[in-house]
Formats: structure tokens, sequence, C-alpha cells
């Protein structure tokens, strides 16, 4: 009984001297009951760790620490990941092994390092409360084992916690007057740079232009998406934006995509569910982006609808005047015990002046009309890779021409800059006055600023010539074909390009052909001249690889 008494008070006397002992000492005490170690070292890539030391410094320390205190270590821990909320592999796994009873203690740089989250210093406060963790030590903080000790543990990982929420409210504030003020909060995409100086997003020299090449073959129909990637890596050279670990790499078929479905590129930004008008220099404009989500399949402004009809808000009531809309019908066949459902376009019957009496008509039917629209432009392939061919031949001459006028007007402009120059002499040798110095100084920048702009503009023109050709020519080979087999976007797509003023009345679909599309009708090509293949003309034709397979497409 006496000795059950005295170990008891020796226990007793053992706590409390343990309670008193520094960290150090305790922990020497604790060592030579073989209480095994292991070292966790964590720094994350975000703003919460960005003034902590690194992993290499963290595990110096701690190793320095262990050899002065006499500390057995098992094994160290090293993980890049953030502990603002629980799921870190290496952290979980070092709690497993904890509970198997491999180690009884944990040595680590400060509290912070081993949470940030209520979930995981919890779990530390509650094997602590178990024993299942004898002991924690840090060089930067002194631990107690006791009540006490845990509670004021619990404090500090409160403070961790609280740290971060305040860094992410922060964090959000920031984010929030940066997009406000026109400007993305993280790192611009590919085709963009981000000014460290002021902190705003600028087109990147060498992949803006390429990108936005690809982005407009795309649009035209010269390229489909993957001959559009195979251009950027293979014949332009794209390579992604260099970094210390990564980069230099060209652009991966996921990530064209990404690129072609990011508003980014016409001037938007999305972010946290929002849109803000950025104010970095626009790849697209939004009707561009928009076409370009219809040609990958997709709408230019995404709206909740719960069906998709191509035909709406282009066609307008012959009668009076209002929108055409559509809607289901749904019909139950009892022989069959089958449902169909079917399509129909309407007048929405809008206008209170007018007592509107025009009927419903199926979509099969409108179709069928658009089809035979579509039939009268459709051109042979052969005629199309020829009139292409053509057309590049005609623009090589017509380009020699047009090389001579831009260097004329060059000329102009560089002989305008020199009578500016003359006349800056004049006046420092004093020979005219003021007067008359700004009034010519006027007339003859007038004069340079208009001989620029004519200058653009008739580059403007020669490019957008060539493109209207290469996008009519294309349409009219492959529209039929994609409005039968494409899907609503694309229908939509092709039937809003064919013409305007659409007008459907008694079932009849009405609309004026494109002046570009209409020159294909066999109606038109009636009227023209004929070409007139004469000896000469046919020879120039053959000299240059250009007689058409299809002489019957020419006109006459």
């Amino acid at each position: 009984m006496y000795s059950d008494i005295a170990v008891g008070i020796f226990n007793a006397l053992v706590g409390q001297f343990l309670t008193d002992l520094s960290t150090p000492a305790r922990a020497l005490i604790m060592n030579n009951n073989q209480i095994l170690y292991d070292i966790y070292c964590r720094k994350s890539m975000e703003e919460e760790d960005r003034q902590v030391l690194s992993l290499e410094a963290q595990e110096k320390e701690c190793k320095e620490y262990a050899d002065k205190n006499g500390l057995k270590i098992r094994k160290i821990w090293r993980e890049s990941y953030s502990a603002k909320a629980p799921g870190r592999k290496l952290f979980n796994q070092m709690m497993q092994e904890l509970a198997e009873g491999k180690i009884q203690g944990i040595l680590a740089w400060h509290p912070d390092r081993l949470s940030r989250n209520s979930v995981d210093g919890g779990l530390i406060i509650y094997h602590l409360d178990k024993g299942i963790i004898k002991d924690l030590v840090f060089p930067t903080y002194t631990f107690e084992n006791t009540p006490q000790g845990k509670w004021m543990l619990n404090i500090q990982f409160g403070q961790s916690k609280y740290y971060v929420d305040m860094l992410s409210v922060n964090v959000k504030r920031g984010n929030r007057m940066k997009l406000e003020n026109g400007w993305r909060p993280n790192m611009a995409p590919a085709g963009y740079l981000n000014q460290k100086e002021d902190k705003t997003i600028i087109a990147d020299p060498d992949r803006f232009p390429i990108i936005q090449r690809a982005f407009r073959e795309i649009i035209a129909g010269h390229s489909t998406v993957m001959e559009a990637l195979n251009k950027l890596n293979n014949e332009w050279g794209y390579k992604s934006l260099m970094f210390k670990k990564r980069g230099g790499q060209p652009l991966s078929r996921s990530s064209i995509y990404h690129l072609l479905t990011n508003s980014f590129y016409c001037g938007i930004i999305q972010y946290d569910g929002k849109e803000y008008q950025g104010k970095h220099p626009k790849m697209l404009t939004i009707e561009e982006f928009d076409k370009l989500q219809i040609v990958l399949g997709q709408k230019g402004k995404p709206r909740q609808q719960v069906h998709s009809f191509p035909l709406t808000t282009i066609i307008r009531c012959g009668e009076c005047g209002s929108m055409i809309t559509a809607e289901t019908k749904t019909k139950y066949y009892p022989k069959t015990k089958n449902t169909a459902v079917y399509t129909y376009y309407r007048c929405t019957k809008k206008n209170p002046k007018i007592k509107c009496s025009q009927p419903y008509i199926r979509e099969e039917a409108i179709e069928e009309q658009i089809d035979q629209y579509l039939s009268k432009i459709t051109i042979p392939e052969e005629f199309k890779d020829w009139a292409l061919k053509y057309l590049d031949y005609v623009n090589e001459h017509e380009a020699k021409v047009e090389q001579l006028s831009y260097k004329n007007i060059n000329q102009q402009i560089e002989d305008t800059r020199e009578e500016l120059r003359n006349l800056t002499r004049l006046r420092i040798r004093e020979q005219i006055d003021d007067t008359l110095f700004e009034d010519e100084k006027k007339n003859i920048q007038k004069e340079i600023k208009r001989l620029e702009e004519l200058l653009t503009e008739t580059n403007r023109q020669a490019d957008e010539w060539v493109e209207l050709m290469d996008e009519t020519f294309n349409f009219a080979y492959y529209a039929q074909l994609h409005f039968e087999f494409g899907e609503d976007p694309m229908k939509r797509y092709i039937f809003s390009k064919l013409g305007s003023n659409f007008l459907l009345k008694d079932k009849i679909l009405a609309l004026e052909l494109k002046k570009e599309y209409f020159a294909f009708t066999p109606e038109y090509r009636k009227q023209i001249k004929p070409l007139g293949l004469d000896d000469q003309r046919l020879f120039m034709l053959q000299k240059n690889n250009l007689v058409p397979a299809d002489l019957s497409w020419l006109p006459g």
C-alpha cells in the first residue's frame, strides 16, 4: 500500500517537474524515454507564406534544434502546399503514422507550419488529448503539453487561421478594385504580358499578332481549328512564354480551344461569375468573338433557353411586321404508342394596329425553302478552287500596281515633311515671322496627316478585298452542306449571313440575297457579258496554270 502511494507521489512530482521545465530540458528527458520525432517543413507558393523561410531553411533550423536538444529524428517531411484548408497529402500521411504509433512527436519551425485551418488544428489538439502525440517542439515557439499549453496552442492556430481569412478578404478586395478599373488580377493569357511596373496588361509583340491571325483564319473559314493550330506551331513558330522552370512549348490542342472560348480576347474579363470591361488591347471585336463561337458550335452570347430555335429574331412577319418566333408541340400516336416532337414557326402578333392572320409553318418546310436559296448560290469545288487561285493571281499583279502607288504616296509624305523642315529652318533664321510660320506649319501637318490616312486606307481596302473574296467563295461552296448537317448555331450563322430583309408570309420565305452571293445565281450569270476566252487570254491562263476544269461556270 505504502509502495503504491510512493509511486503515485513520484509520478505527480515528475509530472509537475516536466511542466516547470523549459522546452529544451523537457525534450531531453523525453528523448531519454525514446520518443521519436518527425520534422515537418511546409511552404506554399501563395500569398500567406510569402515571408516564410524556405523549406531548406526550415529544415536546417529544425535539424540544428534537434542536435542541440538531443531529439531523435526518424524522418523529414517536405511539403509545398497551402494549409488554409484540409487535404495536405504528406501531412495526412504523417498524422496516420502518428496514429499507428510509428512516431510520438513532431518538430516544426512554427505552429502555423502544421495548421492554418480549424480541422487540422483540431486534429492535433485531439491527438494531444488522447496521448497519441506525446510532444510538439518548435524552435520559434515554446509548447507545453498541459491544459494551459494546449489552450495557448489552440489560440496560436486560431491566429494563423485569422491571418489567412483576413488575407483572403484583402486579396479579394484588391482583385475587385483591379477588375473595376479594367484589369485582370492574375496572369495574362497567351498573347499578352503582365506589366510589373504599373500592374497592367499589354499585347505580347511576338505572340499577339499570330494568335490574332489564327483566330481570323478560323472565323473566315480559311482554316479549321486543327489547321490553325498546325500553322501557329509549325509555320509561324509559336512558343509559350518562358519562365524559370517551364515555357517555350508549342500550343497544345486543349489550350487552343481554351483560347478560342476565352472572352478576354474581345475585351471582356470573366471573373468569379461576373463580367468586367477590360482596358487591355482587344484581339477581336465582340462581333468577331461571337462569330467565332458560332463557328465552334457554341452560341455567341449564351442565354438560358429550354429549346434552341436557329431562325428566331431574324425573320419578320410579312403581314404585320412582328418578329417570327418558334415553339414545339408533342403529338401522341395511339397506334404505335409513340410520341413525336415538332417545331413550328409563327408570328408573335405583337402589332396592336394589325390583326395578323398568318398561320404556323413547320420547321422542315421553312428549312426546305432556305435550302433552295442556298442551292442557287452553291458552286462546284473545282470552280471554287480555280476562282481563289485566279483571285490570288489577279491580286498578285494588282499588288505590283499598288506598290507603285504606295511608293508615290510615301514619296509625297517625305517631300511634305521636307517642306516642314525647310519652313523650320526659315523660322530659325528669322526669315519669316511667327504668324506665317504657324499658319504654314498647320497646313503642312494637315497635308501629312491626309497622306498618311490615304496610305492606311489603301492598305486596308486591299486587305479587306482579298479577305472578302476568300470568305465569299468558301461560303458559297460550304454553306448548303453546313446548313444541312450542322448544329443549330451553324444554321443560324449561315442563314443570317445569306442576306437581309427576311420576311415570312403565307408560308413563303422571302429575302434579299447579298450582292456577292447573288453573283453566283443562274439569273445573274445570264445577264453578264461573256468572259471572252480568245487565244491570247487562253494562252495567259495556260501559262499561269489557270485554265478552269469546269468551263461551264465561266461567265457567258
